[in-house]
């Protein structure tokens, strides 16, 4: 494959015997779609994609119309701390040493291992629905002696903008349940740092919480393309195959952005980005829009370039419905910055210079 396309990448290794261990390969389009979007990869493997029942590893990211991409295929002989060890390794080197900020896998203690060796500053996340699922039999005997227990966890994963809004009504929860000495919970407990989202806010992992993106390639690849019964050689040439569909579909949606977004509002920041994002990202900014009119600005009194933006819901049941959002909008030197504040505690979570933004919070001054 190298022979038709110069910039198909592929590495190989073999043990004592020299019988081969690892392959690693990732074509021309991988390469490029890493260059895009390599901020954020998963990876997640899966077996009896050959005839010699190798783990297939699949890196996979998220491109600009929210579709999974494919970064970089391996083959590995077993899942031991050496072999992620070499995959990581060859990834890095093909990717001409692109960290990327996030890598997202489930909870295979060799993955971690060889992560915290080879990628020390890449934020390592545990996927969310493997946690879940690997305790979903003990948490369904809690949720059967607890009626209430699932909706109000479900509340205290789901809802935390800081960590502290995790840690305080976990705390609550545990006490309330009397959950002190469930191993379980408290497994949950010391492994938040890698799967609750409160802790990695300021992180991009564009919006992904699992490996599912992962584990939706490898489902394609059994489904569609590649059998049990293939060689290596014919392996390989059916995931290629399937990349190129993929890409195919990916051209699909360029042409698609090709035509007109209609605009909901007459916001000019709307207009704007309608011509500056895909449709597919467009798309979930117009719902994040929509979901911002169920919030309530007012200016601060005491200073003229502050707002006060807080949701018209103001239930305890949630910390985020008792947040005040501080805005600081000032109009001369076209700056806003956005705090959220909660009691006595502040998060700054960005700042930027937009004139449309500081015209929007006046427009929703209804004090």
């Amino acid at each position: 494959m190298q022979k038709i396309n110069p910039e198909f990448l592929y590495d190989y290794d073999v043990d004592a015997d020299n019988r081969v261990r690892n392959i690693f390969w990732a074509n021309a389009s991988c390469k490029g779609s890493y260059e895009d979007f390599g901020d954020c990869v998963t990876f997640d493997t899966t077996y009896k994609t050959n005839k010699f029942h190798m783990p297939l590893g699949v890196f996979v990211g998220v491109n600009h119309h929210l579709q999974s991409t494919t970064f970089a295929i391996a083959l590995v002989r077993d899942e031991t701390i050496p072999l992620f060890e070499w995959v990581f390794k060859t990834f890095l080197r093909c990717k001409n040493n692109k960290l990327p900020i996030c890598m997202l896998t489930d909870q295979c203690s060799s993955m971690k291992a060889a992560l915290k060796t080879i990628l020390p500053h890449t934020l390592h996340k545990l996927c969310r629905w493997h946690i879940m699922k690997k305790y979903k039999d003990h948490l369904a005997l809690l949720y059967k002696a607890h009626e209430k227990l699932k909706d109000d966890l479900n509340a205290v994963l789901n809802h935390p903008l800081m960590p502290s809004e995790f840690e305080r009504p976990w705390k609550d929860l545990i006490q309330r349940y009397n959950l002190q000495d469930d191993e379980v919970m408290n497994s949950l407990w010391d492994d938040r740092h890698e799967w609750i989202s409160a802790y990695y806010k300021e992180i991009f992992c564009a919006r992904m919480t699992s490996t599912q993106r992962s584990e939706s390639m490898n489902c394609i690849l059994k489904k569609n393309f590649v059998k049990e019964k293939h060689d290596l050689h014919l392996f390989a040439q059916q995931v290629d195959k399937c990349i190129q569909t993929r890409n195919a579909v990916e051209h699909a949606e360029i042409v698609a952005n090709e035509s007109e977004v209609k605009t909901t509002t007459q916001f000019g920041f709307e207009v704007q980005l309608s011509k500056v994002y895909t449709r597919a990202v467009f798309a979930d900014f117009k719902e994040t829009l929509y979901r911002s009119t169920a919030f309530r600005a007012e200016r601060c009194p005491e200073n003229p370039t502050k707002y006060l933006v807080h949701h018209y819901n103001r239930s305890d049941a949630f910390d985020w419905a008792m947040h005040n959002f501080q805005v600081v909008a000032d109009e001369q030197k076209g700056v806003h910055e956005l705090h959220a504040q909660n009691e006595a505690q502040e998060k700054h979570f960005r700042a930027v210079h937009n004139p449309e933004l500081v015209h929007l919070m006046q427009s929703l001054n209804y004090g």
